[in-house]
This record gives C-alpha cells, sequence and structure tokens, in this order.
C-alpha cells in the first residue's frame, strides 16, 4: 500500500510542476513576463528538492525559462544572475536532460553578457561551455558547443585577440567538420568564412586562399541558402586572396566565378558589384 501511495503522490507532483512550468509559458506567450516569472520562482521553490528526474527537468526548465523573461523584461542583472542558478544548481549533474538546460543556461548567459557589452565575461561563458561539452556525443549538445565556439572566435577577434579567434575557429572546424546536422555545419560554415576574413586583414592572402578553398570544397554543393551564402563569400574571398598574391589571371577567372555563381546577381550585389569593378580592372591592366 505504501508503495501505490508513493507512486501516487509521485505522479501528482509530476503534474504539479507541469502544470506550473505550462502556466509560467502561457503567460509568457501572452506577454506577461512579471506573471510567468512569479509562476517559474513558485514551481522552483516548490519542487527544487525532488529527486525524481522527470519533476527535477521541469525545475530546470523553469531555472531557464525565468531567466528568459527576466532578459525580455530588460532586467538582464536578474536575468544574468538567474543564469547562474540554474548553472550552479545542475553543474555536478550527469542526467543528459538536465546537463542540456546546463548548456542552455551557460549559452544564455554568454549571450546576455555580449549584449551588455561585457565582452570579457560573454568569452569567459562560452569557454565554460566548451569545456564543459566539447567532448560530447549529444546531438543538441554538439550544436550549443559549436555555437559557442563560433561566437567566441567573434567577440576574440572584436577584441583585438586575433590569433585566439582564429584557434577558435580552428577547433569548431576540427570538432564539427563531419557533423551531419544543418546548424552545425552553418555554426562550421560561418567559422570558416570568419576565419578567411581574419586572415585577409592580417595581410595572410596564402592562409585565406587555402581556407576558402576547403569552404567551396565542403559546402560547394550544397543547396541550403545558409550555407550558399557562405560559398559566395568564399568565392570573394578567393578572388581578392589570389589577387593580393599576384595571380591575377587566376584572380580574373576567380571573380567571373563569383558572378556565374548561382543567385549571386540577386542575392549579393555588392560583392557581384566589386567583382565586376575588379574584372574590368584586370582586364584594363589596372590594380
Amino acid at each position: 500500500m505504501d508503495d501505490a501511495n508513493d507512486e501516487a503522490a509521485l505522479r501528482l507532483s509530476r503534474c504539479d510542476a507541469a502544470e506550473l512550468l505550462k502556466e509560467g509559458l502561457e503567460f509568457a506567450k501572452r506577454g506577461r513576463q512579471d506573471d510567468a516569472v512569479g509562476v517559474y520562482e513558485s514551481l522552483i521553490e516548490g519542487f527544487a528538492a525532488s529527486t525524481d528526474i522527470l519533476t527535477r527537468e521541469q525545475v530546470a526548465w523553469a531555472f531557464q525559462n525565468r531567466a528568459v523573461a527576466l532578459a525580455e523584461l530588460g532586467r538582464i542583472n536578474d536575468a544574468v544572475s538567474a543564469s547562474d542558478d540554474l548553472i550552479v544548481t545542475y553543474s555536478s549533474d550527469t542526467d543528459t536532460r538536465l546537463l542540456r538546460r546546463l548548456a542552455h543556461g551557460l549559452l544564455l548567459k554568454s549571450r546576455l553578457l555580449r549584449d551588455s557589452g561585457d565582452t570579457t565575461g560573454a568569452i569567459s561563458a562560452y569557454s565554460d561551455l566548451i569545456r564543459r561539452f566539447h567532448t560530447t556525443d549529444e546531438s543538441e549538445l554538439r550544436v550549443l558547443v559549436s555555437d559557442a565556439l563560433v561566437n567566441r572566435g567573434d567577440l576574440l577577434d572584436i577584441s583585438g585577440r586575433s590569433d585566439d579567434a582564429l584557434a577558435s575557429y580552428e577547433e569548431l572546424a576540427r570538432l564539427f567538420g563531419d557533423d551531419s546536422n544543418a546548424t552545425t555545419r552553418q555554426n562550421v560554415a560561418s567559422g570558416m568564412a570568419n576565419k578567411i576574413g581574419v586572415l585577409q586583414r592580417l595581410g595572410r592572402a596564402a592562409d585565406a586562399l587555402d581556407v576558402s578553398d576547403a569552404l567551396i570544397t565542403r559546402y560547394g554543393d550544397e543547396s541550403p541558402d545558409e550555407l550558399r551564402e557562405y560559398v559566395r563569400h568564399a568565392l570573394l574571398y578567393r578572388a581578392v586572396a589570389l589577387e593580393a598574391l599576384g595571380r591575377r589571371r587566376e584572380a580574373y577567372k576567380a571573380y567571373g566565378d563569383l558572378l556565374r555563381n548561382d543567385g549571386v546577381d540577386a542575392k549579393d550585389n555588392e560583392a557581384a558589384s566589386y567583382a565586376r569593378a575588379r574584372l574590368n580592372a584586370l582586364q584594363a591592366g589596372n590594380n
């Protein structure tokens, strides 16, 4: 009888937590973020001591959603603190469902700090996420790590740490270059394109050419528009690098390849205009 009573109590507890989470989501959907925060806090307070994994997952969602709702209210410092609450609460857990919430909390904290101008703090939070999960095989966590790597690279570059930025982009390609997930592949392509831009700015035209060729080879036959856009940029970077290396005939052909690339006239007029101008200049024998 005790076992039956315990099971009934457990089912009721799970239902109560799920109902509170649903209520909070409904408030948030209607733009009533203050009410949503209150409901999430009630869920956390009422069920934080639970040892049932399904209930703990509901609590973890409440932690995450509370941070999101606070950010929506413009209470950024409170949102960062709420993210920290989530991170501290689940840092020692091993269950994948809870680790996903932990990773989302780290990513949210990173973005909040980035958007509020705390670049150093954001880089640290991205690095924490990467350190914890870079060896994971779990698909959702891998997407989050790839997102953290490309964004960390961008922030390092903005901070003037070009070598560290390049290392972050290289780690992204090394860990996820063969990943089949669409979002992860887009992050890898973004990291490669950003790496080319850094190399061009540093005057490393030969290295920029190598990465451009690698991006085109890897994604040149891809159909999603997001990936094709990175290929277009790589085609432009490739032509610019060839011209910088004094390989004018190859550069001329590369600019032509860019213009012939499907959709470039409609989707990248700036690149197309630049390519036409360089073709005309090269044809006329100008620099």
